[in-house]
């Protein structure tokens, strides 16, 4: 059993074998199998009668799969791929289909050996042939409890595919069980003595290259033990052996067959449907022979597409990566040249207060003619000296007093003076700067060399704001850039993420352009 084997039987597996796989695959749940179970349990108690729910269940989501077929096959590739964590290889080849086919076998192997100890095996031949014999071994428990109809209709069935062997495989079989013929009698005898199992690896064991057919023909013709009812002319098909083993009761014999633990029930099942589904198909493909030759057309074409696609995106990001990229690195030139501007404009604003506390200052204790007409000034200056009179005024109330009464009286009213001294001194500081503002915004006559400095400090001031003001909206702009590109980039690595969710690994393979 090889790579090749698998992917082939992929590629060969009818409609409703695919869907019957994909749905085991995809929609296997030991909470729904077992509420089915109990649901089946009541109605067999209460309304003396019994329905296989989890097999409707199963065949209403077969019903419910409407992929075509070969886009159902690329969708359990992909299953395959991101249960058993295999990372995405290069579909568009045969080489690159056949490696992971392979490693999908092999894979397979190693997490089946984690939940079944019992296991021994080293290939993927010795599994099946191992599933085979745990489910030969659950046909047989289950025939121990049939009813005598049921064991004889599964004799029926046996002895009609023993019928259809040629003589010679007729004679292989007698000979290995030991018999003369295939009469009800005899054939009665080796269940009662060896049990289906013995008769099964017996049947199996002769076949040869039919063993495959045997073994899933075999099983089909156990569905009746498990409550499903199948034409015999079905029981070669592989979507009938896939109705047998998703029966609950099939699955829940398998678990306990395998020596698992209930514990961790939903990851066991999951796990052991991967087996199952792949030996299902390898059965179905090797019983057909040489019948049907795979076409890998359809998965190549499929895989192309996707590739190509996420090549495209994966180049679109690297490109949106490099224009955000120009982007910060111009906006980081912009901002630091904006700082600058900003600074130079604070110290420029600076020498220009400093320009206006030195005339404020000289207001403060001298007065200035001037033929100003200037209403605002003139109110100004009148309130400037207004302030200046009462701060002489106070200075110069000092009372002086003997006596207790009288010197508190003095120390309260010299308090009240130096409050309202203080208060004038804050108020001619304010008007002082008032002043000095009004005639720097009249251009008068005095000051003339402070005013020239002030004016030119000024003129610099506006000029680099409006730079500051042209930098900003650059700025902005190249915010308002930056925020669209990470918006179209987001959505690009969306639908990246997207592929990479569905194509496990595909953004480890390395990057190839051209795809032949």
């Amino acid at each position: 059993m090889n790579g090749k084997t698998l992917i082939d039987a992929i590629m060969t597996a009818d409609s409703q074998s695919l869907r019957y796989c994909y749905v085991a695959l995809t929609k296997t749940s030991m909470l729904k199998m077992m509420s089915s179970n109990l649901l089946q349990t009541s109605e067999k108690w209460l309304k003396k009668e019994e329905t296989d729910r989890y097999d409707l269940y199963l065949k209403g989501e077969v019903d419910k799969v409407t992929m075509p077929d070969d886009k159902l096959r690329m969708e359990i590739l992909l299953v395959l791929a991101e249960k058993l964590k295999i990372n995405m290889n290069y579909w568009n080849t045969t080489k690159g289909l056949t490696e992971f086919g392979e490693q999908v076998l092999k894979r397979t192997l190693v997490e089946y050996k984690k939940i079944d100890k019992k296991f021994e095996g080293t290939s993927f031949d010795e599994l099946i042939q191992y599933q085979l014999a745990r489910m030969f071994e659950v046909v047989d428990k289950k025939l121990e409890k049939a009813s005598e109809e049921q064991k004889e209709k599964f004799l029926e069935n046996v002895q009609s595919f023993i019928d259809q062997l040629p003589k010679d495989q007729q004679d292989k079989i007698r000979e290995e069980l030991g018999i003369e013929d295939f009469s009800k009698k005899v054939m009665n005898k080796v269940l009662a003595t060896g049990g289906a199992s013995v008769l099964f690896s017996s049947i199996v064991n002769t076949m040869g290259f039919s063993f495959y057919m045997g073994a899933s023909s075999l099983l089909a013709s156990s569905a009746g033990l498990f409550g499903i009812t199948l034409p015999f002319a079905a029981y070669t098909t592989m979507s009938s052996v896939i109705a047998v083993l998703a029966a609950p009761l099939f699955v829940a014999g398998m678990i306990v067959a395998s020596g698992f633990y209930l514990k961790s029930q939903k990851n066991k099942l999951d796990k052991m449907m991967v087996p199952l589904s792949l030996m299902q198909l390898l059965l179905g493909h090797l019983s057909k022979g040489d019948q049907i030759k795979p076409s890998y057309d359809p998965i190549q074409r499929a895989w192309t597409e996707t590739y190509q696609t996420y090549i495209s995106y994966t180049h679109l990001n690297h490109q949106f990566t490099t224009e955000l990229t120009n982007v910060q690195i111009n906006l980081t030139v912009q901002k630091e040249e904006r700082r600058k501007l900003i600074t130079e404009i604070a110290l420029l604003q600076q020498e220009v207060n400093r320009s206006v506390t030195e005339i404020a200052e000289y207001l403060k204790y001298n007065e200035i003619q001037t033929t100003s007409t200037d209403p605002e000034l003139i109110r100004a200056l009148t309130e400037l000296r207004k302030l200046k009179v009462e701060i002489n005024q106070l200075s110069r109330k000092e009372v002086g007093a003997t006596g207790f009464l009288a010197k508190m009286k003095e120390s309260w009213v010299n308090t009240s003076q130096q409050i309202s001294l203080q208060d004038r001194f804050k108020k001619r500081n304010n008007q002082s700067e008032i002043v000095a503002e009004r005639i720097i915004a009249r251009k008068l006559p005095v000051f003339e060399e402070e005013q020239v400095k002030i004016n030119r400090n000024k003129e610099k001031i506006e000029k680099l704001e409006s730079k500051v003001k042209e930098i900003t909206e650059a700025i902005n702009k190249l915010d308002k850039q930056s925020k669209q590109i990470k918006e179209k980039q987001q959505m690009n690595q969306n639908k990246m993420i997207q592929i990479e969710k569905k194509y496990f690994g595909i953004e480890k393979l390395p990057l190839r352009d051209v795809i032949e």
